[in-house]
């Protein structure tokens, strides 16, 4: 019996998701705040997945053909498991095995804001209303921000598979 190749593509990217995301605790807590690198690397991941489903469903059709349309259905699908697979591990992260976490993306966003600021020659003056904002905010990972972040990697997947599958498709 063949194996759906969305699902299980999907599966993988979802566990080198979280499997990358322990790295990165466990190397330095603070890389899992960093704008670019978890980006970047989850990004490629995901492409890479998405290629190998298309290709597995190529593989499985008789003709060896994949038209556009189910290109697209399997390269979101690999993304959607991974978006739900990964939400759901952060969660347990962030509010069950570490919930020092919280204090750590607080400190970050902090150094980041005035980064910014000092880029932008933002004077003191900005510093300190910006230092103000993140002191009376609530830094939470709670249920609705999983949602939040699932459904932008939802959008964010759609368009990646629209893109992705111009390339993985295969007709006559």
């Amino acid at each position: 019996m063949n194996q759906n190749p969305a699902f299980k593509n999907g599966l993988y990217f979802g566990l080198f998701s979280v499997v990358f995301t322990m790295a990165l605790y466990f190397i330095d807590k603070r890389l899992l705040f960093n704008p670019f690198l978890p980006s970047i690397v989850l990004f490629i991941a995901g492409i890479v997945f998405m290629v190998l489903a298309a290709r597995e469903e190529k593989e499985q059709d008789a003709d060896g053909l994949l038209a556009y349309g189910d290109a697209v259905r399997v390269t979101f699908i690999v993304l959607a498991i991974g978006a739900v697979i990964l939400g759901i591990f952060n969660y347990l992260l962030f509010n069950f095995i570490d919930t020092g976490l919280m204090q750590i993306m607080q400190e970050e966003t902090k150094a980041m804001v005035e980064s910014i600021i000092s880029i932008t020659g933002g004077g003191d003056e900005a510093q300190e209303e910006a230092n103000k904002a993140l002191e009376n905010q609530t830094f939470s990972y709670g249920f609705g921000i999983v949602l939040v972040d699932i459904v932008g990697s939802l959008i964010w997947g759609i368009i990646k598979a629209l893109i992705v599958s111009i390339f993985v498709k295969s007709t006559t």
